[in-house]
């Protein structure tokens, strides 16, 4: 057998070890012998071929962040804060900015109102923020609600 498939006797001692191949009484079965070897290199190179690919696109994200062409999930979390902040700022001054621009209003009654509604909304701003970041970090679908 060693002969047939151009390899020396350790290698066919392995291959039994490793219950690639078996003997039936003192002989290999030849067809049998070949089809497994055959699937044993087949296996082999898929299992090296996958390997190699997932490899590859390891490389390509590691370079994709060189390059900036991706960003990692924190620089993307800490933009999110910033621009999230600076929302809830401008949200902020909307109240002391518009109470003046309502004169049949009591301005301080004005302010209280805008002041609420302001709020309310700042609140369910952070709120989706954190469920929607919670969900990413989880892996989990983001919702648009």
């Amino acid at each position: 057998m060693a002969l047939l498939l151009q390899v020396n006797r350790r290698t066919i001692t392995r291959w039994e070890k490793e219950r690639i191949i078996s003997k039936r009484g003192r002989n290999f079965p030849t067809v049998l012998t070949i089809q497994r070897v055959l699937n044993y290199f087949q296996n082999a190179t898929d299992q090296k071929s996958r390997k190699l690919r997932i490899e590859a696109d390891i490389k390509q994200i590691e370079l994709d962040l060189l390059k900036r062409n991706l960003i990692s999930l924190e620089e993307q979390e800490d933009w999110l804060r910033a621009t999230i902040g600076l929302v809830i700022i401008d949200l902020l001054a909307i109240p002391s900015k518009s109470a003046k621009n309502f004169p049949e209003l009591d301005a301080v009654i004005a302010q209280e109102r805008l002041n609420e509604i302001v709020e309310a909304a700042v609140s369910n701003l952070f709120n989706r923020f954190t469920h929607t970041l919670k969900n990413v970090k989880e892996g989990k679908k983001v919702d648009s609600e």
